[in-house]
């Protein structure tokens, strides 16, 4: 959801959706306002070992906006943050991310930390071989897109 949407997250989520008081006590602590970073969104469900999408209603129930998308895709300020494509790419790794693309040329979320941890290297720097073969990151792990 856009900033368009502001106030309005948990419109998202069905009316009977039940909210985690625990969850929502972390999320509060560890906000900076009206948004939580990615980074401590992970930790929240690692913390209380739940998937990261569980997080993520809780956050848009509370209203809260997600913020430094470790992909670099969104949250770091006034517009989009500049993913310059890799203009070196491993041809290892490119099949990797081939490999992991769906049936509509598109990449998770999740794909992309796995492939990042598979080949040790930067979350960003897997966004930016995306962005140079022109790849779609979609299925955020916590639902922002």
């Amino acid at each position: 959801m856009t900033h368009k949407d502001a106030g309005k997250y948990a419109e998202k989520h069905p009316e009977d959706t039940l909210k985690n008081p625990d969850i929502i006590k972390e999320i509060e602590k560890k906000s900076k306002g009206d948004t939580l970073s990615c980074s401590d969104a992970h930790k929240i469900a690692s913390h209380f070992n739940i998937d990261p999408s569980e997080v993520g209603v809780m956050i848009d129930l509370s209203e809260k906006r997600i913020s430094k998308c470790q992909l670099n895709l969104f949250g770091h300020g006034d517009g989009k943050p500049e993913n310059i494509p890799s203009t070196k790419i491993n041809q290892e790794l490119k099949k990797e991310i081939y490999k992991k693309i769906d049936e509509k040329g598109k990449i998770s979320c999740k794909s992309c930390w796995q492939t990042s941890d598979l080949y040790n290297i930067s979350r960003v720097e897997v966004t930016k071989i995306c962005e140079a073969l022109s790849i779609k990151i979609t299925t955020c792990q916590i639902g922002a897109f």
